[in-house]
């Protein structure tokens, strides 16, 4: 999944299993950020064309993102 968001940060994320993916900045990184994770996740349809995603990286960020593809829009929540 290749996703540019309104702040101007890339990613793209890509799900290597049915518990795992992997996602890679394509934008700028901040000093000591990582570029790329592997990282387990867990996902919930939320219908047809929309699913949640959620997994905690290896920094201790929850990501929760929810990906539309009815609407072609993606939302994350970091915390």
């Amino acid at each position: 999944m290749d996703v540019d968001y309104e702040s101007g940060d890339h990613y793209v994320s890509d799900y290597l299993s049915e518990s795992e993916l992997r996602w890679n900045v394509l934008s700028v990184v901040g000093e000591g950020e990582p570029s790329s994770e592997v990282d387990p996740y867990d996902a919930v349809a939320l219908g047809e064309d929309a699913h949640m995603v959620s997994w905690i990286e290896e920094t201790g960020v929850v990501a929760s993102q929810i990906a539309d593809f009815g609407n072609g829009r993606v939302t994350t929540f970091l915390t």
